[in-house]
């Protein structure tokens, strides 16, 4: 789902594409790392920093289908949603690259527990 609509805001040119690319590639190469540890009977649980990369993406691609600037209540001040929107995916970025190093990490170290029982 969070896929389908990141590609959808791509197309509507409110993310760069890019960033969609590298985020839709990690979610694979995660997706299959779990799916290969599972099969050998490793389990590979979700990592904080994948969780905090989740929540930061739902509040991005918010901020981006509102896309617009708007007033915050009782501040006087307005944000703008494209903006903060991209700074947060942007930010998501980062965190979501850390997270999959953690996986990776994560999936070396079972491996090499495994080999050596």
């Amino acid at each position: 789902m969070v896929t389908a609509v990141l590609v959808f805001l791509v197309a509507m040119g409110r993310a760069a594409a890019w960033v969609v690319v590298v985020l839709i590639a990690r979610d694979f190469c995660i997706t299959g790392l779990r799916s290969i540890a599972s099969s050998e009977g490793m389990v590979i649980a979700a990592s904080p920093g994948g969780k905090i990369k989740t929540a930061l993406q739902l509040v991005a691609i918010s901020m981006l289908l509102i896309h617009f600037s708007y007033p915050v209540l009782g501040l006087g001040v307005s944000v703008d949603y494209q903006v903060a929107g991209t700074m947060l995916l942007n930010i998501s970025l980062v965190v979501s690259l850390a997270s999959g190093f953690e996986y990776v990490w994560a999936f070396a170290k079972a491996v090499g527990g495994v080999r050596r029982a």
